[in-house]
Parts: C-alpha cells; sequence; structure tokens
C-alpha cells in the first residue's frame, strides 16, 4: 500500500457518492475518511458519513452517519474515534462549530467543545492528537485558539488588534511545539 505504487482501495462505482479526507492510522494498517451522497433531490439534506478502510483485508466499515454538516478533522490520539468539526453551515463564518469524538467501535458522539464564530474549515489537529487548533472571529478580529482534544476550555494564543487581518491555514509543527499559520490583511 505504501510502496509508491497506486492502490484501489475503495469499489464506489455509485457516482452519487464523493469520498475526501482519507486520513491514515498511526500504523498505517487504516484509513479514515469521509464520504457524502448527494441529496435526492434539490432540496433535501445530503448523507455524510465516515469510514474506515484495513487496508490489510480491503474491509471497509461505516462508522458514523449523519445529515448535518461535519468534516474529519483527524483520529483521536488513541485511535479509538475521530474527531470532527460540525456546523449549521459550511461556509463563511457559522456561530457556532462543535467539535467532536466519534468512537469507532459504536460511532458514539461526544462533545470536545463548542467554540463560537470559528472558521468550519480552519481547525486543525495537532500532529500528536492532543489539541485543535482553530481560528475564531471576536469583536471583528480574528485569534487563534487551541483546546485539549480530549475536551476542555479553549485558550486564546494571539492577540489580534487589527480588524483587517485574518488567520488562515494553521498547520503544527511535527514536534507540536508551535503552529504556523498564514495571515491576510484587507
Amino acid at each position: 500500500m505504501r510502496d509508491g505504487a497506486v492502490t484501489l482501495v475503495t469499489a464506489n462505482t455509485d457516482t452519487n457518492y464523493s469520498y475526501n479526507c482519507p486520513i491514515w492510522s498511526s500504523d498505517g494498517k487504516r484509513l479514515a475518511f469521509f464520504s457524502q451522497k448527494k441529496k435526492a433531490d434539490a432540496n433535501g439534506p445530503a448523507n455524510r458519513s465516515l469510514s474506515i478502510i484495513d487496508t490489510g483485508s480491503g474491509t471497509v466499515s461505516k462508522v458514523f452517519e449523519s445529515e448535518r454538516i461535519f468534516r474529519l478533522i483527524g483520529w483521536t490520539a488513541e485511535e479509538s474515534g475521530l474527531i470532527i468539526a460540525e456546523s449549521e453551515k459550511a461556509s463563511g463564518l457559522p456561530p457556532e462549530t462543535i467539535l467532536k469524538r466519534v468512537a469507532t467501535g459504536n460511532g458514539t458522539e461526544t462533545t470536545v467543545a463548542r467554540v463560537k464564530n470559528a472558521y468550519y474549515y480552519n481547525s486543525f489537529l495537532s500532529l500528536d492528537r492532543k489539541f485543535v487548533a482553530f481560528a475564531a472571529r471576536d469583536q471583528d478580529k480574528d485569534d487563534i485558539w487551541i483546546v485539549p482534544s480530549t475536551g476542555g476550555e479553549s485558550r486564546k494564543l494571539t492577540n489580534n488588534n487589527d480588524s483587517g487581518l485574518y488567520f488562515s491555514r494553521l498547520s503544527w509543527l511535527h514536534d507540536g511545539s508551535h503552529r504556523i499559520w498564514q495571515a491576510d490583511a484587507f
């Protein structure tokens, strides 16, 4: 699988499905991914799910399914669950983004944090999987925050005083000691 050769790991033939955000387990034996089935009609909700592929056997197991809007952020530190960001809308600045852990064994959801005015697509898991970093807008200013991936209080890391400065595309250094981001001034 990881020898550089292209290997088909799903056998999807349904053009209504799209697969996104594949994330390896640390041992390289499992691959978690997000899938979405197109709406049955223009006004109906899409069906979204999380699945895991056992790369040795090719077995695909659906872990979680919902019509709610969510995206896969990564595996939990102990790899017994997946972390997702959930929102009422996927674009712009939602009033609240809910970070959740989803157990891989039974799909049970546990809320990690409810973060106000966080950019839905700008939440990223640290490489050690102990923290989620996110950009949030408060009092017309962007700042970078972190929250433990097991739950707890969010902590603000920056103190932006420029309402025209927006933080985007967060990333972590490999040792988890620092976060880096792109800042755009308008």
